[in-house]
């Protein structure tokens, strides 16, 4: 199922450099919560023109209208559902859990379309959602690969599958963590030595936080979930050959 061109990841790859390399420019100010007005609106504007077009050029090369129905219903519940507890604040986040479930349907391709869409969007209304755009794309990625693999075949290889793509997640966001934020103490260190120490530190620091903790618990729940409805989705989009069951179609 995963026919789309091979351009997508390089497209997806160039989003997360220009990004990345944006927010260590300019360091804009971050306290976990606060809305950054202004200074992210210029990529806010890159990330999403490259969106459309990557989309647009979907819709005319691969897309059936089931395959697209199921990206854009993919689309609406990370929004609808990421969103509603991230205005609980809860300890969990579930914004991939659209983007998970069109990866182990459609493909890892599709699963990383899905995230960065539905994340270029979040940007608009949650500014800082763009500083970590990348690590829902890691994990729409991760969850169709881990599909193909079969890791969406017993309640042992989907926990394995979403504990794998929870630390996957957690690198992934270390580096901007340690880099790509303007509070980071490693701003006005010259001396080489001690500027690569305070970033190793950030870095594992990063990744043993509690968030990285919750992170990785996070993933395991959304991958067990959408283990639950996978298979009754991709019924009812009359998807015939979805990637979770790719083991069995060649074996």
């Amino acid at each position: 199922m995963d026919q789309y061109p091979r351009w997508l990841p390089f497209a997806m790859v160039a989003i997360f450099a220009v990004n990345w390399a944006y927010l260590v420019a300019t360091r804009p100010p971050w306290d976990g919560n606060s809305y950054l007005p202004g200074i992210l609106q210029p990529i806010q504007v890159i990330i999403l023109m490259l969106i459309a077009a990557m989309s647009a050029r979907l819709v005319l090369l691969s897309g059936t209208k089931n395959s697209l129905a199921l990206i854009g219903l993919g689309v609406v519940l990370d929004l609808v559902i990421g969103g509603t507890l991230l205005q609980l604040e809860v300890p969990l986040y579930l914004d991939t859990i659209g983007s998970v479930l069109v990866a182990v349907i459609l493909g890892p391709s599709a699963g990383g379309l899905t995230a960065t869409i539905s994340q270029g969007i979040l940007s608009i209304m949650y500014p800082p959602a763009t500083i970590f755009y990348m690590i829902n794309v890691v994990v729409g990625w991760a969850a169709g690969l881990f599909a193909k693999m079969g890791g969406f075949t017993t309640a042992f290889s989907v926990g394995l599958s979403g504990l794998v793509t929870g630390v996957l997640a957690g690198m992934s966001a270390a580096p901007l963590m340690a880099l790509g934020l303007g509070d980071a103490p490693i701003v006005n260190q010259t001396n080489p030595e001690e500027l690569l120490m305070k970033f190793y530190g950030i870095f594992f620091g990063a990744l043993t936080s509690p968030g990285a903790i919750s992170d990785v618990l996070d993933k395991i729940l959304v991958f067990g979930v959408v283990s639950l409805i996978a298979r009754w989705i991709a019924q009812r989009f009359h998807i015939h050959k979805p990637v979770f069951e790719y083991r069995s179609q060649i074996s």
